[in-house]
């Protein structure tokens, strides 16, 4: 009786356990649609077992996934995938042949959506900024957008998809848009290097230069050695006319990449539009090593060695003797590539005329009235 007491319960607990993993028929159908895949049927049949079992986890899951599938209702994905994911995230459910908990297959359906949303979405948009046919142009940025939504609300914790939806409204003239896509972006995402970089770069396309600043402060938070934001704080006061402050940007800027002669440009600029020239001409001449070719910022340069040049006493020291020579052997070398621009030959005049040189510095204003007046 003993040994035949056992046999009874075990029988039972075995029956209990068959009973406790088998599904729902209405879940089990869903599942061999799934196999199948007859989407459609299986959809049909999670509608049917998410209303009877609504406290059942794996049901939701399912009924989650299908509407996305079958309707791109992604809306009640999520809210059917946050139910099952409370009620039990380590519930088993069949993906892509296998059987996985379901926390793990809600990130694998939700990451394979987002990318199946915002890789076309990015291509339609950049097809859409090379078309010359307007509305061409316009009916791929709309298609653009709508891809981008979807993105995001697939995966709304997901920071990549708000610059492209705000660079894509600028595109359409909505201003508004992009500015708002850009303050929802930076609040959700507030440590985002390379969203809050990229913002920073559409606000002041949109001369929203406070936000743009904001945004770049709240970047040099997060790495203060980043010398591309210092580059781009530095012409955002550059934008305001601010070049002293423009200048101790580019100046940190320069320090944390001294090899960068945009840099040293931009810094060589900023000391001119404050009329310390003898401040930008290292600058510039390191710029100018490096693009030899570049006229205007030949002609920056020049214009800088003679602007500091007008202002030295009659009586000049060594070291502004040594300065006046270099400004000569600049501004010859650029007559080599440039002898029919005027402007070259009257500064050279004004560099004779201090080094007290006035023969010379009559003949080259000679030159520079012949060549003004044919208009070169």
């Amino acid at each position: 009786m003993k040994r035949y007491g056992i046999m009874v319960w075990m029988a039972l607990f075995t029956a209990v356990l068959f009973l406790s993993s088998c599904r729902p028929p209405e879940i089990e159908g869903t599942v061999v649609n799934i196999k199948n895949n007859r989407m459609d049927d299986a959809y049909n049949s999670a509608k049917a077992a998410v209303e009877k079992y609504p406290d059942n986890a794996e049901a939701q899951f399912y009924w989650g996934w299908l509407n996305a599938e079958v309707k791109e209702d992604y809306q009640t994905m999520n809210e059917a995938f946050e139910k099952a994911l409370a009620i039990n995230p380590a519930q088993k459910v069949l993906l892509e042949g296998a059987s996985i908990p379901l926390s793990d297959a809600v990130k694998q359906v939700r990451t394979k959506l987002f990318v199946e949303k915002f890789n076309p979405a990015t291509k339609t948009i950049n097809k859409a900024l090379s078309t010359d046919d307007e509305a061409e142009r316009r009916k791929l940025i709309t298609e653009g957008i709508e891809k981008l939504k979807a993105a995001r609300i697939i995966s709304p914790e997901r920071p990549e998809p708000y610059f492209p939806l705000a660079l894509a409204y600028l595109n359409l003239g909505d201003t508004a848009s992009c500015v708002s896509y850009l303050d929802e972006g930076i609040k959700n995402h507030p440590e985002d290097k390379d969203l809050l970089l990229r913002a920073a770069d559409l606000y002041s396309a949109v001369k929203q230069l406070d936000k743009a600043e904001a945004t770049l402060q709240k970047l040099l938070a997060l790495d203060p050695q980043n010398g591309e934001v210092y580059q781009k704080l530095g012409v955002l006061e550059s934008q305001r006319d601010n070049w002293d402050k423009a200048s101790e940007y580019f100046k940190k800027a320069v320090e944390l990449d001294p090899t960068n002669t945009d840099l040293q440009y931009n810094i060589g600029v900023s000391y001119y539009k404050q009329q310390r020239f003898l401040d930008a001409i290292p600058f510039l001449k390191a710029a100018a090593e490096a693009e030899p070719e570049n006229e205007t910022l030949t002609n920056l340069l020049a214009n800088s060695y003679v602007q500091h040049i007008q202002t030295l006493k009659d009586s000049p020291s060594a070291e502004d003797l040594a300065l006046m020579d270099e400004a000569e052997a600049f501004v010859k070398e650029a007559l080599e590539y440039y002898p029919d621009k005027p402007y070259y030959w009257e500064y050279l005049a004004i560099i004779y005329g201090k080094k007290g040189m006035g023969k010379e510095a009559e003949e080259a204003y000679k030159k520079y009235k012949e060549l003004a007046e044919q208009g070169n």
